[in-house]
């Protein structure tokens, strides 16, 4: 072969690739355009519909459909028994559960005030009947002593309240309950048959909304204390006790919320 025909096929063959190159910048260049086309029709389209969905004025239900599509609308959630700037007053019966020698029976009266609709404030006065169990009848009828046993009487005390969750729940299927949990913390004093003793509190419970005002509720405390006991030998001595209290109740929400 000679070296004329080898150079004229070399550059043919240049001349080919440099074709096909510049055929292949042709296309993504008229891709790309299209791309930009695309982008300019859409921009165009969703401002012609913000201007349209500005003029309507949306008065029932049927008209939400000329709207904007649901997943661009944000609901925020209201509660049906607000607490914020509000004061809760509370009665409830009351019994101890833990208690394996009387029978501790009575009444709580609460004042509530909330800051937030999570944080508040609350003093509790709580008054509670002794009465003696079986095992202990039986225990005094062998003659032996039951002096030193704690016999808790009342307790006023303060807390703090938190209500981190707020949720709604199915009466029957025939009605919606908003609810409230809540949790506090406190310190008090502890009246027993010996004693005055300092008193550390937790509780729980939960808040059902019968009205914007009103509402049943229930909660488990338990005290921490130290009461002072008698022996038989005369001695006085402390000792550690946990009373487990359990209440069924009702709230009254005052002033009326002028915000809902």
């Amino acid at each position: 072969m000679s070296i004329k025909l080898l150079t004229s096929i070399l550059c043919m063959s240049f001349l080919s690739l440099s074709s096909n190159a510049q055929q292949i910048d042709g296309l993504e260049d008229l891709y790309d355009r299209y791309d930009r086309e695309e982008q300019l029709k859409e921009q165009r389209a969703e401002r012609i519909s913000r201007k349209k969905q500005k003029k309507i004025d949306v008065n029932n239900l049927s008209q939400l459909a000329q709207l904007s599509a649901f997943e661009d609308i944000a609901i925020i959630q209201r509660k049906f028994l607000p607490k914020t700037e509000r004061f809760e007053l509370s009665g409830s019966g009351m019994f101890t559960m833990n208690n394996p020698f009387f029978n501790n029976m009575g009444a709580s009266l609460r004042l509530s005030y909330y800051f937030t609709e999570e944080w508040g404030v609350e003093f509790n006065y709580t008054t509670l009947s002794v009465s003696e169990k079986d095992v202990t009848e039986n225990l005094v009828k062998r003659n032996i002593q039951t002096d030193s046993l704690v016999k808790p009487e009342s307790y006023t005390g303060i807390s703090v309240k938190w209500a981190p969750i707020y949720g709604k729940m199915a009466l029957v299927d025939k009605k919606i309950v908003p609810f409230d949990i809540y949790f506090a913390a406190g310190l008090g004093q502890t009246k027993t048959q010996d004693s005055n003793d300092i008193t550390f509190t937790g509780s729980t419970g939960q808040i059902f909304a019968i009205t914007k005002s009103i509402a049943f509720k229930w909660d488990l405390t338990v005290n921490f204390y130290s009461p002072e006991i008698q022996t038989s030998s005369g001695d006085t001595l402390k000792q550690n006790q946990e009373d487990l209290i359990l209440g069924l109740g009702i709230s009254y929400f005052f002033p009326e919320a002028t915000y809902r």
